[in-house]
C-alpha cells in the first residue's frame, strides 16, 4: 500500500479549530483579569455568575491574546530616539566650547543661533567661586540644550547660588482663608500604612500647637490655626511625623484605650522619623527643608520615650558596638593618652556606662549632634544670608517662608547658646551667622510671634548667658585662693546686666501662670545661678585656707553676697516648678533644658545646705 499517513497541525495558524490552542478552562474577561474561576449557571456557560450580580457584560475569547512584535522599523525608530536622548543629556560633558558646533553649523536655525550666543555669555561672563558654582552652571546650560531641541529657546542664565534669594524648594502654596481639604492627607506616610487614623493626626497636631509651641515656636503661626493643619500635613511631612512623635508622648487619644494607642503610635512612629533623619545625612532632598531644621530644634526641647533605653535608640547591631577597650597605638593603658580627643570621648562614654543618668549624657550627645546638622542644613539652604529682604508683591507663601526662616535662625542662635552652656563647649554656630541673628534678625523676629515683648526679654537673657560662659570658660586655670580678686570685675558687670534685665522684665507685667513667663524666668534664675558660680566656690576656697584673716577686707564680703544670690536664685527656680507649674498641671510639659535647670538648683541646694 502506497497510502502515506500524515498528522494535522497543531497550535499553528492552519491547525483545525478544534486542534489550536486552547486554554484548560477558558473564562470570561473579567474574570480572566481577576484570577478566578467562572461560576457558571447550571447547564449554561454563558453569561457567568459574577457578571449578572455585576451587571456587566461577560465576553469569552478562546485564544490567548499575544503581544504586537515591534518590527524592525519600530526597534531602528527607536534606537535613533535613544541615541537623541543620549547626545543631548551629554552635549555639555568636557569642555564647554566642545559642544558649541552642535548649534552653529551653517545650517543651524535662528533660535539655534541666538541660543548658541546666549550660552557662549554665560559661560563667559560665569563668575566661579567654587566647584558648587561650576556643577549650577553645567546644569543650566544642558537644560538649555534640552529646551532648544524642543522648542523656542529663553535667554540662559546662570547665578551663583550664594547670591540666590531663594532657600530651600518650597511647596508651600498660597495660605487660603477657607478650611484645607482634609481628604488630601489621606495619602499622608502614617495614614497609609495604617498607624494613626485622619481625626487622631489632627488631634495630635492641635495638641502641639495649644500646650508645646508656644514654649518653642519654631513654625509660623499661620500654621496653628485648623484650616491650615492638613497644609502643613502634605508640604512638611517629616516636620508633621515629628509633632506626632513628640505629641504621642505627652497626650492621650481621646476615646476608649488612649494611653494605649498613645503608646503604641509614639514607638511605630518614632522609628519611622528614625530613618528619616539619618536620610538627611547622606543628602536626600526630599528631607532638606525648612520643617526639617525644626523637626531637629524640637527634638533637642522634647526627647523620645527612647533616650531612656539605649537598645530602642539604635539598632541591634549597634548596641557593645566598641564596649571594648580599643585604645590607639600608643595610648597610655594606666591613665592618660597622647591623644586627648580619644580621652575625652573613653571619659564621657565611662560616666555614662555608670548608669546613673545615662539618658542625660545620651541627651546631650543627641541634641549635640542634632543642632550641628540644623546648622548645617540651614547654612545649605543659605538660611543666614544677608540682604534678604521681602519684596512688596511677594505671594503669601514667599511671605510665610520668610518668617519661618527668620524663626529658624534666631532659634538655633538660641539652641546653641544653651547647649553650649550647658556642655561646656564652644558654640557651634559661626561668628558671622551669630551677628547676622543679632543685628538684622533678632530685631523684628518677635513680631509674628504672641507675647513679644516676652521673647525679646529672652533674647536679651541669652545675650547676658553668653558673657557668663564665656567669663566661667575663663575661669578654668584660675586659682580661687591666690586670684580669687580677678573675678570681682567680671562679677558685678554680670550682676548689673542681670539686675537691668529683671527690672525691664518686671516692667512688661507679664502673668505670673503663663507658661513660656515661667519658664523665662526659670531660665534667669539658673542664669543667675551659673553666673556666680565661681563666687561661691572662691568663697569657699577662701574661708578654708584663711579662717581668721583675710588681706582684703572686701572681696571675702562681696564673694558672700553673690554666693547668698546665686543660693536665693536656686530657692526661686525650684519655687516655680512647685507653686506655679506643678498646680496648673504644665510640669509634664518642661522642655529638657527646664528639667536640667531644676536638676541643678537642687544640687546647689545640697551643696550649700550643711553651711546654711
Amino acid at each position: 500500500m502506497d497510502r502515506q499517513i500524515s498528522f494535522l497541525p497543531v497550535n499553528q495558524s492552519r491547525s483545525p479549530p478544534n486542534l489550536r490552542n486552547r486554554r484548560a478552562f477558558v473564562s470570561c474577561e473579567r474574570c480572566r483579569k481577576r484570577k478566578t474561576r467562572c461560576e457558571t449557571f447550571q447547564g449554561q456557560r454563558q453569561p457567568c455568575k459574577r457578571c449578572v450580580q455585576e451587571s456587566q457584560e461577560c465576553d469569552f475569547r478562546p485564544e490567548r491574546a499575544l503581544k504586537k512584535k515591534r518590527g524592525s522599523s519600530t526597534r531602528a525608530a527607536a534606537r535613533q530616539d535613544r541615541e537623541k536622548d543620549s547626545y543631548s543629556d551629554n552635549c555639555y560633558i568636557g569642555s564647554p566650547t566642545d559642544s558649541m558646533p552642535a548649534f552653529g553649523g551653517d545650517n543651524a536655525s535662528p533660535a539655534e543661533d541666538s541660543f548658541s550666543s546666549g550660552v557662549r555669555r554665560s559661560l563667559l561672563s560665569a563668575h566661579l567661586r567654587n566647584p558648587a558654582d561650576a556643577l549650577d552652571l553645567l546644569t543650566v546650560t544642558a537644560e538649555g540644550y534640552k529646551e532648544c531641541e524642543r522648542g523656542p529657546s529663553t535667554p540662559v542664565t546662570f547665578q551663583p547660588e550664594h547670591t540666590q534669594t531663594t532657600h530651600f524648594d518650597s511647596t508651600l502654596d498660597s495660605i487660603r482663608g477657607l478650611p484645607a481639604d482634609a481628604s488630601s492627607c489621606s495619602n499622608f506616610l502614617l495614614i497609609r500604612k495604617g498607624i494613626i487614623q485622619l481625626n487622631e493626626l489632627f488631634e495630635y497636631i492641635e495638641f502641639f500647637f495649644s500646650r508645646l509651641w508656644p514654649i518653642r515656636p519654631v513654625i509660623p503661626l499661620c500654621y496653628q490655626h485648623q484650616s491650615t493643619h492638613a497644609s502643613l500635613v502634605m508640604e512638611e511631612p517629616l516636620l508633621t511625623i515629628c509633632l506626632v512623635t513628640i505629641a504621642s508622648r505627652y497626650h492621650s487619644l481621646s476615646g476608649a484605650h488612649g494611653e494605649i494607642r498613645s503608646e503604641r503610635v509614639h514607638w511605630k512612629v518614632w522609628k519611622i522619623l528614625q530613618r528619616l533623619l539619618q536620610s538627611a545625612l547622606w543628602g536626600t532632598t526630599a528631607t532638606r527643608s525648612l520643617g526639617t531644621i525644626s523637626a531637629m530644634l524640637l527634638l533637642i526641647e522634647w526627647h523620645v520615650k527612647a533616650i531612656n533605653n539605649p537598645t530602642d535608640f539604635a539598632d541591634d547591631d549597634i548596641i557593645g558596638f566598641g564596649d571594648e577597650h580599643r585604645g590607639p597605638s600608643g595610648a597610655n593603658p594606666g591613665g592618660s593618652s597622647s591623644s586627648f580627643g580619644y580621652s575625652n570621648y573613653r571619659a564621657t562614654t565611662s560616666m555614662e556606662k555608670r548608669n546613673i543618668v545615662a539618658p542625660a549624657y545620651r541627651s546631650n550627645k543627641m541634641s549635640w549632634m542634632l543642632l550641628s546638622n540644623a546648622i548645617a542644613l540651614a547654612h545649605e539652604g543659605h538660611c543666614f544670608q544677608e540682604g534678604i529682604h521681602v519684596p512688596n508683591h511677594s505671594s503669601a507663601s514667599e511671605s510665610i517662608k520668610q518668617e519661618w526662616n527668620r524663626l529658624i535662625c534666631v532659634f538655633l542662635y538660641f539652641a546653641d547658646e544653651h547647649l553650649s552652656t550647658r556642655m561646656g563647649l564652644e558654640s557651634l554656630l559661626p561668628e558671622q551667622s551669630r551677628a547676622i541673628v543679632q543685628d538684622r534678625l533678632a530685631l523684628n523676629f518677635a513680631s509674628s510671634l504672641p507675647n513679644n515683648t516676652a521673647w525679646e526679654d529672652y533674647f536679651e537673657l541669652t545675650v547676658i548667658t553668653r558673657k557668663a560662659r564665656e567669663f566661667i570658660h575663663s575661669t578654668i586655670q584660675i586659682n580661687y585662693e591666690s586670684r580669687f580678686s580677678e573675678l570681682l570685675p567680671h562679677l558685678k558687670s554680670l550682676d548689673r546686666g542681670l539686675s537691668r534685665w529683671n527690672v525691664q522684665h518686671s516692667y512688661h507685667q507679664h502673668d505670673p501662670g503663663d507658661f513660656l513667663n515661667a519658664c523665662i524666668e526659670m531660665e534667669y534664675y539658673y542664669t543667675l545661678m551659673y553666673s556666680f558660680a565661681p563666687a561661691s566656690h572662691a568663697s569657699y576656697s577662701f574661708d578654708t585656707n584663711h579662717p581668721t584673716t583675710a588681706p582684703h577686707k572686701e572681696a571675702p564680703t562681696t564673694l558672700s553676697h553673690y554666693t547668698q544670690q546665686a543660693t536665693q536664685a536656686s530657692y526661686d527656680l525650684l519655687s516655680i516648678a512647685v507653686g506655679v507649674l506643678h498646680p496648673a498641671g504644665l510640669l509634664p510639659y518642661l522642655p529638657v533644658r527646664c528639667w536640667l535647670f531644676i536638676v541643678a538648683a537642687s544640687l546647689h541646694l545640697l551643696r550649700v545646705g550643711p553651711t546654711r
